[in-house]
């Protein structure tokens, strides 16, 4: 999404301000959308890439809001505070929806309830390092999520 004025892409929305905040409120209440992944991708302190996973590898989605402007569609991921061990790579994660609240987050009432706006523990995550290749646009493939020394190793076979 495009913020007016400001020329700067908005990808991120707080769980705890979006049906407040003016930017937010409206896509909030009436156009909410799933985004559905197989991870993400979150850089620590030191700028160290990581791809975080659900442990089971099921696909997840994350909350998100969708926005459209004449023939533009775009989206915002809904972040949640991070928790656990989480919290050393980030202090946000993505606002993952727990399957049992894919239905009340796409249906059309105004009342979320504050369950489904948290986020699960940590320990539902597998988490590992990755290439400094991620967060380049051009290097766009498979092998970016797999971790370092796997991808080290590869260029050597």
């Amino acid at each position: 999404m495009w913020q007016s004025g400001l020329g700067k892409r908005i990808i991120n929305a707080r769980s705890e301000t979006i049906a407040e905040k003016p930017m937010f409120k409206e896509a909030f209440k009436y156009q909410r959308c799933l985004i559905l992944a197989s991870g993400w991708f979150e850089w620590d302190a030191l700028k160290t890439p990581y791809f975080i996973s659900l442990r089971d590898n099921r696909v997840m989605a994350f909350a998100g809001l969708r926005f459209t402007e004449g023939r533009d569609n775009s989206f915002v991921i809904v972040t949640s505070a991070a928790k656990g061990e989480l919290v050393q790579l980030h202090h946000r994660t993505p606002l993952l929806l727990q399957r049992k609240f894919w239905p009340i987050w796409l249906g059309s009432s105004h009342q979320i309830p504050d369950e489904c706006l948290i986020s699960p523990e940590s320990h539902f995550f597998n988490w590992h390092k990755v290439s400094s290749k991620v967060g380049n646009v051009p290097n766009d493939n498979a092998d970016l999520i797999l971790p370092i020394y796997e991808a080290q190793s590869k260029l050597l076979i």
